[in-house]
């Protein structure tokens, strides 16, 4: 079915006006958008520096630094941010006071630096000291959110509503009760607004993602991905910018709201996919589709009767599964998903304790945007590797280059500027992992649980990310996160090795054909660009429409060699 409907969106152009359209005017701003919105909650949420009110101050010719040291004591070389020490004021009208050694607790209120925030949630609600883990409490709580509405809103888009439906309950749960949080009254309602917001997040960029990918062709993949990525790391150094000129997250979190809401303008011009029409059984509104993209590319539509024709013969060559629970009784699709579960679990924890533990400057917003921006480089570097030296062989590259890299980090972590450097190697490698990794994730589950399966894999891997925090403030010594990065950068190098290569086939549309996507690639060949064509699926690599085989020969970039293969 795969290869049918190649020849399909072959015919009507598979990378034409129209998909350029949708990869520059719905992808790239999508992701943009969904990347500055989540990436905003960390300085929402963000816990600066604070210490006690101490009153009286007015009253003195002394700053802000002399009366901190002489009213606040110091912890651990730090000032404290719960305690203060008892001042006696002889009388309230002139300046003559003393300060004892007793210390009390904080009973006037805080006061925190607001060179780079004006104001949090924790700041501007008193969440401090015995209440300071609520933020943490509500980032937990929109992970939980992300986690719920990841696993449920992909189901429901896989089996019954779509991608397209998907995508505004998504973008609406998310716009709207991430402006409800701003005037949430209490910590509850935090929380419960948190998690309502959070079951947005990852599915209003996957469905755009998903549609867009099964919308174009074989060649075109690694380029969609490339410039989704690109999207996502300028809202990620957006988000940083906006929050640095907004200081205030009232101001931050309805900032956000603002492109939320203006994409459901896309209902005007979002198709559904017709994968996922014809996964339904939706032929009539399949068809619709295709004259319309065959329209915007310029070419001559095909004759309506022939196209319905063509349709129902597709479907019926397989029946419709839905559920990824199925996937068990496919055997080796099955192993290829618990590789991706585990690989997305490895990569993104050792990415962000890498995150983490980068800091170049003293500004926070600054640091945001450089650690962002280095993903740059991963990103292209990852699109031109798998686009010409395959999937497989950039998996076990960067992973093995992950596992060389962590393994120097234990022998150099004392030294903090070739620390530096060594881990800025370990992201360069492992970003490079994870565009694999989406890739990978739209080319081995078929279309029936497309969205089920990348899903998963992105659950794994944004819930396992959360461990990174716990890994750096684990108090079991300084080499110990180095030693996590290690193991699981050997995990991931492991399991790279039994994942099969994709590399120039079709999108499976069923479960068989992604249980078969390995047949004749055996896994001890290195296939790539060049040599793709002697392992292809099929007995007959030429069994394809002349415009899906021409788009093939551009891929492989031996078309003059291979028409003459075919003459003999």
């Amino acid at each position: 079915m795969g290869k049918e409907l190649e020849d399909l969106f072959a015919a009507v152009g598979s990378f034409g006006p129209y998909q350029k359209w949708m990869v520059g005017f719905v992808l790239i701003p999508v992701s943009f958008i969904i990347a500055y919105v989540n990436h905003s909650l960390v300085f929402q949420l963000y816990v600066p520096e604070y210490w006690c009110h101490v009153p009286g101050r007015t009253k003195t010719s002394l700053s802000l630094d002399q009366w901190k040291n002489l009213t606040i004591p110091r912890e651990n070389g730090e000032f404290s941010s719960c305690h203060h020490y008892q001042i006696t004021w002889e009388n309230e009208s002139d300046d003559n006071f003393t300060v004892s050694n007793e210390t009390v607790a904080c009973s006037q209120g805080w006061e925190h630096d607001r060179y780079e925030f004006l104001e949090t949630v924790a700041t501007l609600n008193n969440w401090l000291c015995d209440k300071e883990k609520y933020s943490s409490y509500m980032m937990s709580m929109s992970t939980i959110g992300n986690a719920v509405g990841t696993l449920v809103i992909p189901v429901l888009a896989d089996k019954y509503i779509g991608r397209r439906v998907a995508f505004y309950i998504a973008i609406g749960l998310q716009a709207m009760f991430t402006a409800a949080v701003v005037w949430a009254p209490t910590f509850e309602f935090h929380l419960a607004f948190r998690f309502l917001a959070g079951l947005g997040y990852q599915c209003n960029y996957q469905m755009p993602f998903m549609t867009v990918m099964e919308f174009v062709s074989v060649n075109k993949r690694t380029l969609v991905v490339f410039l989704s990525s690109v999207g996502w790391i300028m809202g990620f150094c957006c988000s940083s910018l906006v929050s640095w000129i907004l200081p205030d997250w009232r101001y931050q979190a309805l900032a956000c709201c603002v492109p939320m809401i203006l994409s459901f303008m896309y209902i005007f011009c979002l198709p559904e996919s017709p994968r996922w029409l014809m996964a339904q059984g939706k032929s009539e509104e399949c068809v619709d589709v295709f004259i319309m993209i065959a329209q915007k590319n310029r070419r001559p539509p095909p004759e309506r009767a022939e196209l319905e024709r063509k349709i129902e013969l597709i479907m019926d060559l397989d029946p419709v599964e839905h559920s990824l629970l199925k996937i068990i009784r496919h055997p080796k699709l099955c192993m290829r998903a618990l590789l991706l579960f585990i690989t997305g679990c490895c990569v993104y924890i050792v990415q962000g304790v890498v995150n983490s533990s980068i800091t170049i400057y003293s500004n926070y917003y600054l640091d945001s945007v450089l650690i962002s921006l280095a993903d740059l480089p991963g990103c292209h570097l990852g699109c031109l590797l798998v686009h010409y030296f395959g999937r497989r062989f950039t998996f076990i590259l960067t992973s093995l280059f992950g596992l060389a890299f962590c393994a120097t980090s234990l022998i150099v972590f004392q030294d903090k500027w070739k620390c530096l450097l060594v881990m800025a190697l370990i992201k360069l490698s492992f970003s490079m992992s994870i565009y694999a990794l989406l890739v990978y994730s739209t080319e081995i589950f078929p279309t029936t649980v497309r969205s089920t399966g990348f899903a998963w894999i992105s659950v794994c891997g944004f819930t396992a990310v959360t461990a990174s925090s716990y890994i750096i403030n684990s108090n079991l010594g300084t080499s110990f996160p180095y030693w996590i990065m290690l193991a699981l950068s050997g995990v991931s190098f492991l399991a790279t090795l039994f994942l099969p290569e994709t590399i120039g086939l079709p999108l499976p549309q069923n479960f068989q054909e992604a249980e078969d996507i390995n047949v004749g690639r055996p896994l001890t060949s290195w296939i790539h660009m060049w040599n793709y064509f002697e392992y292809f699926s099929t007995p007959d690599p030429f069994d394809v429409s002349p415009q899906y085989r021409q788009e093939l020969e551009v891929f492989d970039g031996r078309s003059d060699r291979r028409k003459s293969d075919a003459q003999c």
